[in-house]
């Protein structure tokens, strides 16, 4: 029994290529004592098996729960990592309030609150994906582990994923947000920071699972190198063409890539939610002879963002969050599977990447 299972070795994990090698050689090997091959006694064995018996017998909504749980559970026991991040939330708001105290409302200091919105941008780009590029390439030894035991479904462990960390990124959302809000004397209207909130937060969301997928196939030191250097070109994009006015032509090859930054997009609704749909006219303080932005108007076309799409925005950067999401996924599960492709040049290319940029490597 133990020669013609080989020893409990189970033929439908490995490559099709591998399994007819496998059977190849069983068929020669020389009869047993029973006096049937090793290959036939094979053939036998998988037909008293169930193939229903093999597969997962919990549903994919129960491995979500349990790892969901689990994912939970885990983070809440990380004290240190919970109140780190809490008090540079809370130290963030104070450092960002402070600078650009009472700029919201006043007309003299308008360009000082694009500054701020810019500080939003850049804040929820660093702080969703630096830690997930810290995380997860060491999170990816016990993934391969309990994954090729078949514990669960790749697609049930990642959604568990990317909701436990929802939470927690809300409510420091909320948090650092009200703070600067109301310390720079922004517009206290309930629409506007409603409009604020869901751009940063979806902003957030994308720079996470942009740090997902640079890390998914990524050794720890190579995405904590690759991540601020993918988020540089971003960010250069993102405030290309602001203060130009609509007078000053832009190249369409430099428009269409501004596009392609999600950052540009965030700056816009972030712009929109501040200054756009008819807001009141700034304070003019009463030091001043003249304040030239005193209408929201005048100041986005001054800037280049009189034509500003606040849904657009938001479409945009809902839309980059499930290409980034759903990349990830694939990266991750070519990084799982068994597969080897019979290309040359591309065996060749992931040699060299191995070799020499440790892209597989997650020995540190």
């Amino acid at each position: 029994m133990v020669d013609a299972v080989e020893n409990g070795k189970v033929y439908r994990w490995t490559p099709h290529r591998e399994r007819r090698q496998v059977k190849s050689d069983a068929t020669n090997k020389s009869d047993t004592t029973s006096g049937a091959s090793s290959f036939d006694e094979l053939e036998q064995f998988e037909e008293e098996i169930n193939p229903k018996l093999l597969k997962q017998k919990a549903s994919w909504w129960m491995q979500y729960k349990l790892l969901l749980t689990r994912m939970m559970v885990q983070m809440w026991r990380d004290k240190s990592y919970i109140k780190l991040r809490f008090y540079m939330n809370i130290v963030l708001a104070l450092i960002i309030g402070s600078i650009y105290r009472g700029v919201g409302d006043d007309a003299s200091k308008a360009f000082f609150n694009f500054g701020f919105a810019f500080t939003i941008i850049i804040a929820y780009l660093y702080l969703p994906m630096m830690p997930v590029l810290l995380q997860f390439p060491t999170e990816m030894k016990f993934l391969k582990r309990e994954y090729f035991n078949q514990w669960y479904h790749l697609s049930s462990y990642y959604a568990a994923m990317i909701s436990s960390k929802l939470p927690f990124m809300f409510v420091l959302a909320v948090i650092y947000l009200i703070m600067v809000y109301v310390m720079s004397s922004q517009p206290l209207e309930l629409f506007r920071f409603c409009m604020l909130f869901l751009i940063a937060f979806l902003t957030a969301m994308t720079s996470e699972s942009l740090g997902i997928l640079i890390s998914s196939h990524l050794s720890l030191v190579n995405a904590m190198f690759m991540g601020p250097v993918v988020a540089v070109p971003l960010i250069l994009l993102s405030c290309y063409g602001i203060g130009y006015g609509k007078s000053v032509y832009i190249h369409p090859v430099m428009r269409y890539l501004m596009q392609l930054s999600y950052l540009r997009h965030g700056m816009e609704g972030l712009v929109a939610a501040l200054y756009g749909y008819d807001r009141e006219d700034l304070h003019c303080p009463e030091t001043e002879v003249f304040c030239m932005f005193k209408k929201s108007k005048f100041l986005l076309m001054i800037l280049g963002f009189e034509n500003l799409n606040y849904v657009f925005s938001v479409a945009c950067l809902v839309l980059f969050y499930i290409i980034f999401t759903l990349a990830a996924y694939f990266m991750i599960r070519q990084r799982l599977s068994l597969r080897t492709s019979n290309n040359v040049i591309v065996q060749y290319a992931k040699q060299l990447l191995v070799k020499h940029l440790n892209f597989s490597s997650y020995n540190y």
